[in-house]
Protein backbone atom coordinates (compact mmCIF):
# COMPACT_ATOMS: atom_id res chain seq x y z
CA UNK A 1 0.00 0.00 0.00
CA UNK A 2 2.87 1.89 0.70
CA UNK A 3 4.62 1.68 -2.61
CA UNK A 4 1.37 2.49 -4.21
CA UNK A 5 0.84 5.75 -2.86
CA UNK A 6 4.33 6.78 -3.00
CA UNK A 7 4.33 5.74 -6.56
CA UNK A 8 1.50 7.99 -7.18
CA UNK A 9 2.16 11.17 -5.11
CA UNK A 10 2.83 13.82 -8.01
CA UNK A 11 5.52 15.87 -5.52
CA UNK A 12 8.59 14.29 -5.18
CA UNK A 13 9.54 15.78 -1.96
CA UNK A 14 6.70 16.20 -0.05
CA UNK A 15 6.05 15.06 3.73
CA UNK A 16 3.82 12.59 2.80
CA UNK A 17 6.35 10.62 0.00
CA UNK A 18 9.04 10.87 3.00
CA UNK A 19 6.31 9.37 5.58
CA UNK A 20 5.71 6.86 2.85
CA UNK A 21 9.43 6.00 2.15
CA UNK A 22 10.30 5.75 6.20
CA UNK A 23 7.39 3.30 6.57
CA UNK A 24 8.87 1.50 3.57
CA UNK A 25 12.50 1.45 5.01
CA UNK A 26 10.74 -0.18 8.69
CA UNK A 27 9.07 -2.60 6.74
CA UNK A 28 11.99 -3.72 5.08
CA UNK A 29 14.46 -3.73 8.00
CA UNK A 30 15.91 -7.34 8.44
CA UNK A 31 18.92 -8.87 10.03
CA UNK A 32 20.47 -9.00 6.41
CA UNK A 33 23.12 -5.97 6.81
CA UNK A 34 22.95 -5.28 3.01
CA UNK A 35 19.40 -5.56 3.20
CA UNK A 36 19.14 -2.75 5.57
CA UNK A 37 21.86 -1.11 3.62
CA UNK A 38 19.59 -0.81 0.11
CA UNK A 39 16.81 0.26 2.32
CA UNK A 40 18.43 3.14 4.00
CA UNK A 41 19.99 4.17 0.81
CA UNK A 42 16.83 4.44 -0.73
CA UNK A 43 15.61 6.34 2.24
CA UNK A 44 18.20 8.65 2.76
CA UNK A 45 16.97 11.57 0.60
CA UNK A 46 13.56 11.61 1.83
CA UNK A 47 15.18 11.72 5.69
CA UNK A 48 15.01 15.51 5.73
CA UNK A 49 11.10 16.11 4.82
CA UNK A 50 9.90 14.49 7.35
CA UNK A 51 8.66 16.09 10.12
CA UNK A 52 11.25 16.21 13.52
CA UNK A 53 9.71 13.73 16.23
CA UNK A 54 9.83 10.90 13.10
CA UNK A 55 13.49 12.49 12.40
CA UNK A 56 14.58 12.20 16.61
CA UNK A 57 12.83 8.83 16.42
CA UNK A 58 15.22 7.78 13.87
CA UNK A 59 18.48 9.12 16.09
CA UNK A 60 17.38 7.08 18.47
Amino acid sequence: MYECVADSEKYQYSERLALCQYRIFLLKKTLNKLNNLNAAVKFEPYIDKLNEEVQLELKI
